[in-house]
């Protein structure tokens, strides 16, 4: 008993260690990174206007995130505007992120596994990018990851009716924070009424008492979804228009939202085409043994505990699938790169489950879950840097540049030069100038 307590506290020792090394990080370059173009045009748009509903003007964007507005609008009249302000609400998002995370995976039974799965979620370096950039994807997957961790604890307790109301409701900030993830919210309320219903219909055995059960979960579960409706639907229909012919996809979910985006979490670094092949055969080995281990724990051939693989298996299939109906019934685009992270994230969710789940069976797969991580440490040092985000590589020198020509304004003669910027650079060099004023 006293040896299970303290590997129990090494362990989270081990995970605060890693999380407040990971946090460093992210914190580190929001004081160092360049303000991005997206970032610039954000606060030039909306926050300094303190624009928060901006459902009638003309120059709406599908980079609006309306959580991530507000904040930065209450924080820029608190603090001022810099770099570091306006990235807060990102940093709160990672601190969410990691939380949740390690609250999650601390529930398997080796201690080990705890520690590879940790590091197997949080080490992508393309996902930490945006917990350093005031975009609402970190933030976004924050709320996310705190709503994957109740509908857990619900899972396996559903007489713990106020976990179902925690997930929805970080489901519905995460919603807010960026709006791609409402077809998550859709899925999570789903899943939650029919999970629910089955416990019901498969526990009580008085019809009425059980019909009058039912009728309670669905109606008190709606409540939650009618609200996030009202709020977001407006901004959702302004929306519609300006993403149908903006940042997305056009080919198909597979080459769109599963191939690109993995080529893009590669981190733009020169790793052969045989590499990014392999990847994706193992992705999709590994979905297809999660859709075998599901069925079969479905159709009760299984004869271990609860496994979460079919909810999460559930969650990423759904939402792709909605992902692929609004594409054909109003012609949006399909997820890619960043707005399709938070189906990235689900998956390294669903592997570390998937994983743990065989080391429940045979120890001896621990070894898959080592070989996983230290490929994942190997690639986040690859990647580490505090002078660019991926996305946005083009904007890494933009701050030394306005520096390097503020100096050269102040030299003899510079009143007869002009200054032209390319458009790549024009929005974060207005950010510049504009805070310059101040």
């Amino acid at each position: 008993m006293k040896s299970s307590i303290k590997n129990a506290t090494s362990t989270k020792f081990i995970l605060v260690l890693l999380g407040i090394l990971l946090f460093s990080y992210t914190t580190a370059r929001c004081f160092l990174l360049s303000i991005t173009w997206d970032e610039a045009y954000t606060y030039i748009e909306f926050i300094s206007k303190g624009v928060l509903f901006p459902v009638n003007n003309l120059r709406m964007s599908p980079n609006y995130h309306l959580l991530l507005t507000l904040l930065d609008i209450k924080l820029v009249n608190l603090f001022g505007v810099s770099e570091f302000v306006l990235r807060l609400p990102s940093l709160f998002g990672h601190l969410l992120f990691l939380f949740y995370a390690a609250k999650l995976v601390f529930r398997f039974d080796n201690k080990l596994v705890v520690i590879l799965s940790f590091l197997i979620i949080n080490l992508n370096p393309y996902m930490l990018d945006y917990f350093s950039l005031a975009r609402g994807y970190g933030l976004s997957l924050g709320f996310m990851m705190a709503s994957i961790y109740y509908l857990y604890l619900f899972y396996f307790n559903f007489s713990k009716n106020r976990y179902a109301v925690f997930c929805l409701v970080s489901a519905a900030l995460a919603t807010l924070s960026n709006l791609v993830l409402f077809n998550l919210f859709l899925v999570l309320y789903c899943l939650i009424i029919l999970l629910k219903c089955n416990n019901i219909a498969s526990t009580e055995k008085n019809i009425r008492k059980r019909n009058a059960a039912l009728l309670k979960v669905t109606v008190f579960n709606s409540l939650i979804i009618y609200a996030i409706v009202l709020l977001t639907v407006p901004v959702v229909l302004t929306l519609k228009l300006t993403i149908i012919n903006s940042y997305g996809g056009y080919s198909g979910l597979w080459s769109d939202t599963l191939s690109e985006t993995i080529n893009t979490n590669f981190y733009g670094l020169p790793f052969t085409i045989l590499l990014h092949w392999v990847v994706k055969a193992v992705v999709l080995l590994v979905f297809i043994c999660c859709c075998y281990l599901s069925f079969s724990i479905l159709r009760k051939k299984e004869n271990t505990t609860k496994s979460f693989i079919p909810v999460l298996l559930s969650i990423i299939v759904l939402s792709a699938f909605a992902t692929s109906l609004q594409h054909y019934s109003f012609g949006t685009l399909y997820l890619t790169n960043r707005t399709a992270l938070f189906l990235i994230v689900l998956f390294n969710l669903l592997i570390v489950f998937f994983l743990n789940d065989l080391i429940n069976r045979n120890k001896r797969f621990i070894l898959i879950s080592t070989l996983i991580a230290l490929v994942s440490i190997t690639h986040f040092s690859y990647s580490f840097n505090f002078k660019y985000v991926l996305d946005w590589k083009t904007d890494a020198d933009t701050k030394t540049m306005f520096s390097d020509l503020q100096k050269i304004k102040n030299t003899a003669n510079s009143a007869d030069k002009k200054l032209f910027i390319s458009p790549t650079l024009e929005e974060a060099f207005s950010f510049y100038t504009a805070i310059d004023k101040k």
